[in-house]
C-alpha cells in the first residue's frame, strides 16, 4: 500500500518551482552475508520513497525541469537537459 506521508509544493517569484512527496514502502531484503561473515536472513524493511520535480528558467529563458524518484534503488533523475547514458 502506498500512503503519502507528505506533499510539498512552492514556486518563487523568479520562476523556480518545487514539488515533492514522500511515502514508506515495504521491501523484501534477500538473505545476505555481512563483511564479517554474519548471515542476515531474508527480511522485510520499510524504505522512504521520495518523488518530485524542480524547475527553473535558465539564463536564456528556457525552462529546465528535473523529475526524480529516490528509493531503494537510489536517486533516479530524469530531464531533457541531462546526458543519456551509453547504450
Amino acid at each position: 500500500m502506498m500512503r503519502n506521508l507528505w506533499n510539498q509544493a512552492y514556486e518563487t517569484s523568479n520562476g523556480i518551482k518545487v514539488e515533492n512527496a514522500g511515502y514508506l514502502k515495504r521491501i523484501l531484503v534477500p538473505k545476505q552475508e555481512s563483511t564479517d561473515g554474519q548471515v542476515i536472513d531474508e527480511h522485510e524493511e520499510l524504505v522512504l520513497v521520495q518523488t518530485g520535480l524542480y524547475s527553473y528558467p535558465d539564463p536564456e529563458g528556457n525552462l529546465i525541469t528535473l523529475r526524480y524518484v529516490a528509493d531503494e534503488n537510489g536517486f533516479q533523475p530524469e530531464g531533457e537537459h541531462l546526458p543519456l547514458p551509453p547504450a
